[in-house]
């Protein structure tokens, strides 16, 4: 067996996360660059924003069932923050 070693690099606050293409609600559909400090930023302002919904201790119970589209930034914010809680 081959051994390759990886070498990881973190990305800074300003690095592209995500490109994420818009549906053109308010004019032409276009792509939104998203840093990961923005995406970040997002993450903790919702998990902040319903830390009061959700308790800190997990049963394993727990599941998420979304209703927006995942190319919707409010949806993938959430899924990101139910993964990361390891909310199925």
């Amino acid at each position: 067996m081959v051994s390759i070693p990886l070498y990881f690099s973190p990305p800074s606050p300003s690095s592209l996360a995500i490109l994420m293409y818009t549906s053109g609600s308010t004019g032409a559909p276009k792509g939104a660059l998203l840093s990961h400090g923005s995406l970040a930023e997002s993450v903790a302002a919702c998990i902040v924003g319903a830390s009061d919904l959700l308790p800190l201790e997990r049963t394993g119970e727990e599941a998420y069932v979304a209703y927006l589209p995942m190319a919707h930034i409010f949806e993938l914010t959430h899924e990101l923050i139910v993964m990361l809680m390891g909310i199925r």
